[in-house]
């Protein structure tokens, strides 16, 4: 339910308190697919993310109300930006670096992170075609 509040300064302080969380989780899990740590260990992570990525999705559906849609669409954004490399994009502190597609890779061989999917794409698409011209 903290993703339908109306305080835009609540929402704010929670998008950049789980960008610090995304980070670490990135960083750790980068840590130990490099040096081989246990697979459980590493694995909690990644389905978090997942996890998360699942709710974030399903908050977008038609007639979900817009702070829930907006925070939604900004925890994504987050997401995307912390964990998917994009080689023209600026340096900046919490940004993927180049290093992070190998986390994507491995994500992508436990059928995790999907983030690109024609279902997920689809459900952006529809985002636009809402009614609902705030977002």
């Amino acid at each position: 339910s903290n993703l339908k509040t109306d305080s835009a300064a609540f929402r704010q302080n929670m998008i950049s308190s789980l960008k610090i969380m995304f980070v670490r989780i990135r960083d750790s899990c980068l840590f130990a697919v490099r040096n081989s740590q246990t697979e459980d260990y590493l694995l909690q992570g990644l389905q978090f993310i997942e996890w998360l990525f699942e709710i974030l999705m399903n908050c977008l559906v038609p007639g979900s109300c817009y702070q829930r849609r907006q925070t939604s669409l900004d925890l994504l954004a987050t997401i995307l930006e912390t964990l998917v490399y994009q080689p023209k994009g600026t340096s900046r502190k919490g940004k993927a670096q180049e290093c992070s597609d190998i986390l994507l890779v491995y994500a992508q061989t436990k059928d995790l992170w999907q983030f690109f999917s024609a279902d997920n794409l689809m459900t952006l698409v529809y985002c636009l075609e809402d009614g609902a011209l705030e977002i």
